[in-house]
């Protein structure tokens, strides 16, 4: 099943060295827990996966296990003055 969704990113978790957990919340799932693999180059790499940050996301599920699989993300509103403002930033943490 294909969704197309915008999503908050609540926390980034490492998975061995070239892996990611997320834990996102989207506007038509709630909760989404998604593993992704990040074995692009820094260069390619368009999305950091900062906390906070909203997301526009192409996400796949697979019936037979609760994890979501991303097959394009690009931002839809990046926080910028997050770490010079001091609510956002005791927020993030």
């Amino acid at each position: 099943m294909h969704l197309k969704t915008q999503a908050v990113v609540l926390q980034s978790l490492k998975h061995q060295d070239s892996s990611l957990v997320l834990k996102l919340f989207s506007q038509e799932k709630g909760l989404i827990t998604s593993f992704i693999k990040n074995n692009a180059s820094k260069k390619k790499r368009t999305v950091k996966w900062q906390l906070l940050d909203v997301v526009n996301l192409d996400l796949v599920h697979n019936n037979k296990s609760d994890f979501y699989g991303i097959r394009e993300a690009s931002y839809a509103l990046k926080h910028t003055n997050r770490y010079f403002d001091p609510y956002k930033l005791s927020m993030s943490y």
